[in-house]
């Protein structure tokens, strides 16, 4: 007979160690499968450092969500005695005009979030190795910063487990299916049954969605860690993290965590892949490209040689929205993904999200922008 739970997680990074604490923190048998160990780098959930902020240009709707994901933060980093998030401050800059532009004025319009409005000149003025294009404009949010992705993962899943939660690592997912009376899951080890069953698989999940005719894209994308000539310029206490959308393209980066190297990563581009299986992390000339430009046109002399990388995958659905929401054949199965590139900071408050919609509760927070039936297949 196979193991029977109240619920099984499939896939526990980001999203997936998320709901397993939660789900276990209300009373539930829950059981999480993870194909690698949680903190794993070959996902969507790693690389030292993912950005945090509540200022959101993408759609306003994001900023409730985010204001509860920053109280779970906080009630997480005190149930574990560790710093997850540093509230470095973040600017933001790009074209005046742009959607960017349209769109942070929208967010700042529709809530009370606090912010400051700068010229370029004003920007240069305060940060002047930072060398941003005439035609910018900039915003600087004092609740913006970076969280460790792996430090997060691994919060989420300890403390699940001090919760009575099980976790099967090096286990993969082979099938799922559903009946009157549960779900039945097949790994490659064993058998599971379960009343409802979470997929948070991140990049694995395209399979299952494209099934249901929904349109996704899969990239993968490289972070890279440049040497700096003067890192007294970049240290966490004199800079934020940054996010600078010219014309040039969509960079973001963070200041330094050790002491020697700069991170920074491109929103835009990426290799399209056809699964996630075919990730690799081997450094191609091409994923310098634009990021070495962009380094060097934004900092000068200062930008100094590639010293590290690491690849990660990114899911994206067409309106960059995430998809939460039932599967549209049984009520029994929760789909959870794609992120899009900017979920990592919802992982706390998801997992709740998640939690209440397998108990059948309406989620506390607002999800209709996720829901499937904005894809024209599932209308």
């Amino acid at each position: 007979m196979p193991d029977s739970y109240d619920v099984i997680v499939a896939g526990v990074g980001g999203m997936g160690s998320s709901a397993l604490y939660h789900l276990a923190q209300e009373g539930l048998q829950v059981c999480g499968i993870e194909q690698f160990e949680p903190g794993h780098q070959r996902g969507s959930s790693h690389g030292d450092s993912r950005i945090i902020r509540k200022a959101y240009f993408l759609d306003p709707s994001y900023v409730p969500l985010m204001h509860r994901s920053y109280e779970l933060i906080e009630e997480l980093e005190r149930r574990r005695n560790v710093k997850l998030f540093h509230n470095v401050g973040l600017i933001t800059a790009g074209v005046v005009g742009s959607a960017f532009h349209r769109g942070m004025e929208k967010c700042f319009a529709t809530h009370d979030l606090p912010h400051a409005c700068w010229t370029v000149e004003e920007a240069r003025a305060r940060y002047p190795h930072f060398n941003l294009p005439d035609d910018s404009i900039v915003y600087f949010d004092p609740a913006g910063g970076f969280g460790d992705p792996e430090a997060f993962v691994k919060a989420h899943a300890a403390s699940a487990l001090e919760e009575g939660a099980t976790l099967m690592s090096d286990e993969r997912m082979i099938s799922w299916r559903a009946d009157a009376n549960g779900v039945e899951v097949r790994t490659d080890k064993r058998r599971l049954r379960a009343e409802k069953l979470v997929l948070t698989t991140g990049a694995w999940i395209i399979p299952e969605l494209r099934k249901l005719g929904v349109s996704l894209t899969l990239k993968r994308k490289v972070q890279v860690w440049f040497e700096m000539a003067d890192m007294s310029l970049f240290r966490p206490e004199v800079c934020p993290v940054f996010i600078l959308k010219n014309r040039g393209g969509d960079f973001y980066g963070f200041p330094t965590l050790d002491g020697r190297s700069v991170k920074t990563a491109e929103t835009s581009g990426g290799t399209v892949l056809d699964s996630a299986d075919a990730q690799h992390d081997r450094l191609l000339p091409s994923d310098l490209q634009n990021l070495s430009q962009f380094m060097h046109n934004t900092f000068g002399a200062l930008a100094g040689r590639a010293v590290a990388h690491q690849a990660c995958l990114q899911t994206f659905t067409d309106d960059q929205n995430f998809i939460i929401d039932h599967h549209p054949e049984t009520a029994r199965v929760i789909l959870c993904s794609p992120c899009s590139g900017h979920g990592f900071k919802f992982t706390p408050v998801i997992g709740e999200v998640l939690a209440q919609m397998v108990q059948g509760r309406a989620p506390a927070q607002d999800i209709s922008l996720f829901r499937l039936n904005r894809f024209p297949a599932l209308l």
